[in-house]
C-alpha cells in the first residue's frame, strides 16, 4: 500500500494533461495488449519488453 502522499503524486501524475496517461487512446492501448496476451498472440516476455506496466498488473494480480 502506498502513503496518501505517495498516493497523490501518482494521480496526479495519471491527471496530468501533459502525459493524459488516462486518455481514451491510452486505456485502449492497454486492453489492446491485455486482450492479445490472453487470447495467445502475444507472450508474457513481449509483454513485458513492451508493455512493462501490464506486465506488472497481471504479475500483480497473479495473471501470468
Amino acid at each position: 500500500m502506498l502513503e496518501p502522499s505517495t498516493r497523490d503524486a501518482v494521480q496526479r501524475t495519471i491527471d496530468s494533461e501533459r502525459l493524459d496517461l488516462d486518455s481514451p487512446a491510452c486505456r485502449e492501448m492497454r486492453a489492446r495488449s491485455f486482450t492479445e496476451f490472453v487470447t495467445g498472440h502475444v507472450s508474457s516476455d513481449f509483454l513485458r519488453r513492451h508493455s512493462p506496466f501490464i506486465w506488472l498488473e497481471l504479475r500483480r494480480q497473479n495473471l501470468l
